[in-house]
């Protein structure tokens, strides 16, 4: 599949039905934006109030890689990614438009790390460079855009998206190509 219809296809499946402020960006600029395309688990969650100046509340998500299909990272690294949004005690921020990470989930991420002093991982490109993954009972791996707020189960998006889906594999060969 040439990349320009895959791009079609990644961007079909990642819009969402709420509004957003956020400008839809093409795979190349992604692309351009992240350091690692990596393939996780969600290892565990957990969310904060952050001590700088504009006190917001974060969701801290430690993953480990299950692959690499871009950047210096490999399968069974760990890292941790940051993200506004969370929940602590019975406050909740709900960060529309950002990524939200849930403990068992595999995804594929677009990373690049938050400007400034700290260190932490966050997702490029927000909620458009984060995927869930499904994997079909043939075995094949595929990316699926989530909706913001949404947690369909796996036969849901199977059932109802499968004719758009992308295989990782694809994605990946998208990439290099892209990177070339």
């Amino acid at each position: 599949m040439p990349w320009s219809s895959l791009l079609g296809v990644f961007a079909m499946i990642s819009s969402s039905a709420d509004a957003s402020t956020f400008r839809q960006i093409t795979l190349p600029e992604l692309l351009s934006d992240s350091v690692a395309v990596v393939q996780v688990r969600v290892v565990s969650t957990h969310s904060a109030w952050t001590l700088s100046e504009s006190s917001d509340l974060r969701t801290w998500a430690d993953l480990e890689v299950v692959r690499s299909l871009d950047g210096d990272l490999k399968a069974g690294d760990t890292l941790t990614v940051a993200e506004l949004g969370g929940t602590v005690d019975d406050y909740t921020v709900q960060a529309i438009g950002f990524p939200q990470f849930v403990d068992g989930d595999e995804l594929v991420v677009f990373l690049t790390h938050w400007t400034g002093d700290s260190h932490d991982w966050r997702v490029a490109g927000y909620a458009q460079g984060f995927y869930q993954v499904v994997h079909r009972p043939d075995g094949d791996a595929l990316v699926a855009g989530r909706l913001q707020g949404t947690r369909p189960g796996r036969e849901d998006v199977i059932e109802r998206l499968l004719p758009h889906l992308t295989k990782v594999d694809a994605l990946a060969s998208t990439i290099h190509d892209i990177r070339r």
